[in-house]
Order: C-alpha cells, then structure tokens, then sequence
C-alpha cells in the first residue's frame, strides 16, 4: 500500500498489486476469526442461560449506561 499525503486533513492510500494480492486473504482472516469469535459467545450465552434455568431463574436481564454497567439477574 502506497500512501501520499495530500494536504495536512487527508491522506491518499493506493493498493500496489502485493497489496490487492494480500487484501482477500486479509478479509477471509477477518471473517473466519469473527465467525469463530460469535459462536465462542453464542456457545457460552447457551451455557449460562442453561445454568440459570437449572438455578430456576426466569428472567435475565442485561443492562448498561454511563453510572452502571452490570448484569442485572432478576427471579
């Protein structure tokens, strides 16, 4: 990747052919990591929902903001 400065506010970037060579493997890397990355979180939201069930827990909810950022477990 060539990158040019045209004024002190924006830069110019142009991929050379390495770089266009390289830029699918990149996104494949990317996705395949955020795919991986989803289902780790999706497996473990199935398994903590499974524990509260067993713990007879009926509602869950989550909640956030600036003054309290914290799971908020109701029966």
């Amino acid at each position: 990747m060539k990158i040019e400065n045209l004024n002190a506010r924006s830069v110019k970037y142009t991929l050379t052919p390495k770089g266009v060579e390289e830029k699918p493997r990149k996104i494949l890397e990317y996705v395949s990591k955020s795919y991986r990355v989803i289902k780790l979180i999706n497996t473990h939201i199935k398994e903590v929902t499974q524990e509260y069930i067993k713990k007879g827990i009926k509602s869950i909810v989550l909640g956030s903001s600036d003054k309290m950022k914290e799971i908020v477990v109701q029966n």
